[in-house]
């Protein structure tokens, strides 16, 4: 249950390889430069747009990666498999960021809207068939910024109805995270399994020393007594599963899988550690996947609050107010009101303040009761 599905995926189909291609088309940049310009810091207006069309051929490839279905990376195998496109490919969404701004400043908004969404559909592609961890962050944080980049446009007053649906289609066509997290969820575990095996060969040293029969300093067979293979996978197997399961279910019902935290409270203290698989614990505790449920929450937000901020401009424009509550817009512009993914509860909403927000993996309510935004919720505010 933990194997990933090989299924094929021609060379002229795999948007990978124009992804890749782009980069051959990369002029580099000052990268504070555009982090001034999207601080709305002063910056060189004259620069922002050089870069910009200088990079107009790489930035035509992704589009033409976006056409296509799937973005599948080669199969990552082991801890050091180089992945260096990843660098270029944040820097593009970085230029998709900025082409957007520009067009926004510019009141081009429909031009703004179409580079915000390229932005978001270029990290849902990375990490929708992601195959390790690494690579589904990297679409997450692209996809944050395109989202960010769409809520500020959302706060234009020039904004339309053909935007809006524009809007709406493209995040509904983006809005299944779970699959990408568990794909590359199971393809950390395959990476894993790949080096238990090396370290139970003896082909990968641990803390330098290598665990064949014989040769660890502490005497013959030591190794072999604290580090068993099979135990070993059944706790990063467990880990896995975990984790898969966890993202189907509100983070406020997330249980950490710790299996040493049971030897931790016996009362032999230190001793109850050297138990007979020892090393494959503390293994574990080293390179396990890191939880990486909070990032797929926030992102589920972030995708589930731009799409009621769409739906309340689209109150707004139809009635010319905001509605007193959510369930106002049932069923005229939703099925039901979307769900907070850190307590399953419905998305809050303050009228009066005009915001809605998650409480956040603090699962504190800090927003409510405080007269200023709570830098543990997560606030979007209602223009």
């Amino acid at each position: 249950d933990l194997l990933l599905e090989n299924k094929f995926i021609s060379d002229g189909d795999n948007a990978y390889f124009d992804f890749c291609n782009a980069t051959n088309f990369f002029d580099h940049f000052d990268n504070a430069e555009i982090q001034k310009f999207l601080s709305d810091k002063e910056s060189d207006a004259s620069e922002i747009s050089k870069i910009i069309k200088n990079n107009s051929l790489a930035l035509q490839e992704i589009r033409k990666g976006l056409e296509k279905e799937i973005c599948r990376p080669p199969a990552v195998t082991s801890f050091s498999d180089n992945l260096p496109h990843l660098t270029e490919w944040r820097k593009f969404a970085l230029l998709f960021t900025v082409d957007a701004r520009l067009n926004f400043r510019s009141g081009d908004l429909d031009k703004a809207v179409e580079s915000a969404i390229s932005t978001i559909q270029f990290g849902y592609m990375i990490q929708n068939d992601s195959e390790v961890l690494i690579t589904f962050l990297v679409g997450d944080a692209i996809m944050e910024m395109g989202l960010k980049e769409l809520r500020n446009i959302l706060e234009s007053p020039d904004i339309q109805m053909k935007h809006l649906d524009r809007i709406s289609k493209s995040l509904k066509a983006c809005n299944n995270t779970y699959d990408g997290y568990v794909s590359a969820t199971k393809g950390e575990f395959r990476v894993v399994y790949q080096t238990i095996d090396a370290l139970d060969n003896g082909d990968m040293p641990f803390f330098g020393t290598p665990f064949q029969q014989g040769t660890f300093p502490a005497g013959e067979n030591f190794g072999r007594i604290f580090f068993k293979r099979n135990k070993t996978m059944e706790l990063f197997a467990g880990n896995t599963r975990n984790l898969i399961e966890s993202g189907k279910k509100p983070f406020s019902e997330y249980k950490t899988y710790d299996p040493l935290e049971k030897l931790v409270k016996q009362p032999d203290g230190f001793l109850s550690f050297i138990n007979p698989n020892f090393v494959g614990n503390v293994f574990l505790k080293l390179v396990a996947p890191p939880n990486i449920l909070k990032k797929l929450y926030a992102l589920d937000f972030s995708i589930s609050g731009t799409e009621l901020l769409v739906i309340l401009k689209k109150y707004q424009f139809d009635k010319g107010k905001t509605p007193e509550k959510l369930e106002d817009l049932v069923p005229g512009y939703l099925d039901k009101v979307p769900l907070d993914p850190y307590d399953g509860k419905p998305i809050r909403y303050v009228s009066e303040k005009k915001l809605i927000y998650s409480i956040g993996p603090n699962l504190e309510d800090q927003t409510l009761v405080s007269d200023d935004k709570s830098p543990d919720d997560i606030v979007f505010q209602i223009k």
